[in-house]
């Protein structure tokens, strides 16, 4: 073999890097303008066209809530993927509780990953939620290209923790992921984000949503 001569697929590993080439120069990528994800009930979470999020907590800490009332709270269709619970009374109680009754707030159990590719085409999905990732069995780097081919400006996924009270599963979630936010007792704090300084914390639910559920 040559000094320098590239192997063909398929006869060599797959290369880690994704998607199609972009390329960009120093001064247009200084200057560009990068527009952000708007959600009004975290308007104190800041998140930018492209991001991805991970929200991970114990058991009925408030996870699915948030994410939940995150994707409530964005401007137009949206999907939210209840691999956990399902479309079922759990699910149904939840969106009551918080008043979630938009019509193009799609809530969707099972399919496969075509399926959802296909359906956030569909809907021109401005969110997506996955909840949970490792009920899913998605991996890191899958999310990310069905966000690249789809075109969807936000993604969010929740994970379980560990003993250790860490986000259960790959490591390879939280390099992935722009934004990390842990949840405990309905309160959420950042942990991580490419977006803002780390430490900003708050309430999963307002005043009045609280005096209600």
């Amino acid at each position: 073999m040559s000094v320098g001569m590239v192997i063909r697929a398929p006869r060599r590993p797959p290369s880690t890097m994704r998607g199609t080439m972009a390329i960009a120069t120093a001064r247009q990528l200084a200057g560009a303008a990068w527009s952000m994800v708007e959600a009004a009930a975290y308007p104190a979470i800041r998140v930018l066209r492209g991001a991805f999020g991970i929200v991970y907590g114990p058991p009925g800490a408030g996870k699915s809530s948030m994410a939940l009332r995150w994707m409530d709270s964005v401007a137009g269709a949206v999907i939210y993927v209840a691999a956990e619970e399902g479309l079922g009374p759990a699910l149904s109680g939840k969106c009551s509780r918080l008043a979630v009754r938009r019509p193009d707030l799609h809530l969707v159990a099972g399919g496969s990953v075509d399926d959802l590719v296909d359906l956030l085409r569909s809907v021109r999905a401005r969110a997506l939620c996955i909840d949970s990732l490792s009920v899913s069995q998605i991996l890191p780097n899958e999310l990310r290209h069905i966000q690249e081919i789809t075109a969807v400006p936000l993604v969010i996924g929740t994970l379980q923790i560990t003993k250790a009270g860490l986000p259960a599963g790959s490591n390879a979630w939280l390099h992935e992921a722009d934004i990390v936010i842990a949840i405990n007792n309905m309160k959420w704090l950042i942990e991580k984000s490419r977006y803002q300084p780390t430490g900003a914390k708050g309430s999963i639910l307002d005043e009045s949503e609280r005096d209600s559920v």
